[in-house]
């Protein structure tokens, strides 16, 4: 069985229902239906169903073919996981039970798509087709808009069986070669930083797409990359991006320089060498990563790794910095070395998962306030989800803060607030440390 798109909407989904042998199943009257989806192979079905549907109470059949209706209160609370699917038959008169349709499905659940009413979950293969392209009118989700009039739903279904670039293809998707700019394993750093820089603005300017850095090999970096909205970025296998010279962040929205709101971009597959370069290069005041997002909604950052060969990060910069967000998604990520592995500053709607990190300092950081040089903004953190993180240093940590009214004679040391003529000030003293008493206003 396949369960369709949206499985967190109201759907019904079409199962054959066969015997052991292969042979269709047509229950009678005598016959009652029990479907269970499970999210562990041998858990109890009455006792540990993630959810169950019965004859009458959201199964109804059609000769040897079940009806199963799945509302959006089934999967409301499930997270991304293999889900095991059966239907079980059971004889009303004699008791007897058989097993009648068997299956497992993956599911992905997609944050950026929830809602007060539901919550998506697709099939892995469905995640890849809409989470690169996007869907027409629906403002939450991800990806870049495609043309719909030349999609077909069997151009996809066969697409899907082919592979991802069979998906891009079927879909209209943009998608360019950082090789085909300059981008070369072989290549000098500057070289790559402009290559790969230049595949990036040549989606920009066709409205967004794909940039693929897909020759195995090491490429060195010597400097700071710009990614746009509507921007997938996809490093492939045996990729490694390289640090060398000296400088900070490699990757950064676009808008950490404008000042706007970036959307849809995604990050996929990084292998980063930090190579023990590591520069405190602020494109704003706070924000220090080697991967840094500022003002973004709908980020997607999966299948990375990020480490030194020495297994030591610098102390200068975090490995991974999240900042005035909404709708993120971290998953299946491995940080090692001896500053923030996840820093997150204010934002809403997150979730991390399936991430490992061994760092001295905070593997995961939720700083909704925080030094004056550690985030370029604070305020709240809200809405988040953290579920299978593992940390051999340092777990987690939670940072708050609070401001008064401004006012002579209070003391302030670096990096504190204060509210004055309706806006919020932070204190900055050249220097650093030492309190400082205040006499002018802000």
């Amino acid at each position: 069985m396949s369960f369709s798109q949206y499985i967190g909407d109201s759907k019904t989904h079409a199962i054959p229902l066969a015997t052991d042998d292969g042979a269709a199943f047509t229950p009678g009257s005598d016959w009652t239906l029990i479907f269970t989806a499970k999210l562990d192979k041998l858990a109890d079905a009455d006792t540990e169903a993630a959810f169950q549907k019965a004859s009458g109470a959201g199964i109804a059949v059609t000769g040897s073919t079940a009806s199963v209706r799945v509302l959006p209160e089934d999967t409301k609370d499930l997270t991304a996981a293999t889900l095991y699917i059966d239907i079980q038959a059971q004889h009303l008169t004699t008791g007897e039970v058989k097993t009648v349709a068997l299956d497992k499905i993956k599911l992905i659940r997609d944050v950026t798509r929830q809602t007060t009413v539901s919550r998506t979950i697709y099939t892995e293969e469905e995640y890849v087709a809409r989470g690169a392209k996007g869907d027409k009118g629906d403002k939450g989700d991800q990806g870049n808009p495609g043309n719909d009039a030349a999609v077909t739903n069997a151009n996809v279904v066969t697409a899907v069986a082919a592979g991802p670039a069979a998906v891009r293809s079927a879909l209209k998707i943009n998608t360019l070669d950082a090789s085909v700019y300059g981008a070369s394993p072989s290549g000098a750093a500057a070289a790559n930083v402009a290559g790969i820089q230049a595949a990036l603005d040549a989606v920009n300017s066709q409205g967004g797409g794909v940039v693929a850095i897909t020759a195995p090999g090491t490429y060195d970096v010597n400097g700071t990359m710009r990614i746009y909205s509507n921007t997938t970025l996809f490093h492939g296998p045996g990729v490694t991006i390289r640090k060398t010279g000296s400088f900070g962040i490699v990757y950064a929205n676009d808008g950490a320089w404008t000042g706007n709101t970036d959307v849809n971009i995604k990050l996929i597959g990084l292998r980063l060498l930090v190579n023990n370069v590591s520069v405190l290069q602020e494109i704003t005041t706070g924000l220090r990563a080697h991967i840094s997002f500022f003002l973004i909604q709908n980020l997607e950052f999966r299948d990375f790794e990020i480490l030194d060969p020495t297994h030591h990060l610098s102390a200068i910069q975090f490995a991974v910095q999240i900042v005035s967000f909404e709708d993120v998604i971290v998953a299946d990520g491995r940080i090692v070395g001896n500053k923030d592995g996840l820093h997150f500053g204010p934002g809403k709607r997150f979730r991390v998962s399936r991430y490992y990190a061994d760092t001295y300092d905070d593997g995961l950081a939720l700083n909704a306030h925080d030094w004056l040089s550690s985030n370029p903004s604070f305020g709240d953190i809200t809405d988040g989800v953290i579920d299978q993180y593992v940390t051999e240093g340092k777990g987690v940590r939670m940072m708050t803060g609070s401001w008064l009214p401004w006012q002579s004679g209070n003391q302030y040391i670096r990096g504190d607030a204060t509210v004055s003529a309706g806006k919020i000030y932070r204190s900055y003293t050249a220097g650093g440390g030492g309190l400082r008493t205040a006499s002018v206003a802000p």
